[in-house]
């Protein structure tokens, strides 16, 4: 009798963590980010900030859906709605655009940003999740990084991440 007990207790336990777990993930739309670049550095390297950025977001993304903090949407099927949107303003500044977007594929968050490049040696990434349907911002956290190199980007968007997690999975 003790033996079935105890493994009927134990199969409750297994059943009651699984099913936390199993909890739906809040859905998340990551946008592609901007860039500010005040330095003043020649020659340009508008380009190599452009493919940065995209390397960026995408490894949000991924880290994000690996680590379970949200279950993140393709941007690809509103793809002509973003560009559309990024042509007229920043979406890190757009007042609401980023919510109008994230309704388009019926999403529960939204993720702008922005690269602040203050000189080579000085920048920052700030990042926002915003709630579609409230407007109320979830998550803002500016994090400054020193160089402007691959590493430099990618260790401030781990930074980034680390927070999240941080935060009740009820409350993101």
């Amino acid at each position: 009798m003790f033996k079935v007990t105890s493994v009927a207790f134990i199969a409750i336990a297994m059943l009651a963590a699984m099913s936390a777990r199993a909890e739906p993930l809040a859905t998340l739309l990551v946008l592609p980010l901007d860039m500010v670049d005040t330095s003043g550095e020649t020659p340009s390297r508008a380009k190599e900030h452009e493919d940065r950025l995209k390397v960026l977001a995408a490894n949000l993304s991924n880290a994000l859906a690996e680590d379970q903090v949200y279950s993140i949407i393709d941007p690809m099927p509103i793809g002509a709605a973003i560009a559309a949107t990024r042509s007229t303003q920043p979406l890190a500044e757009c007042n609401g655009c980023e919510r109008d977007l994230g309704r388009l594929l019926h999403v529960d968050r939204v993720l702008v940003g922005r690269v602040d490049k203050v000189s080579t040696l000085i920048g920052s990434l700030s990042l926002r999740v915003i709630d579609v349907k409230s407007g109320r911002i979830v998550f803002d956290r500016t994090i400054s990084f020193r160089g402007d190199t691959d590493e430099a980007w990618q260790h401030a968007a781990r930074f980034f991440v680390r927070y999240l997690k941080e935060i009740p999975l009820e409350e993101r």
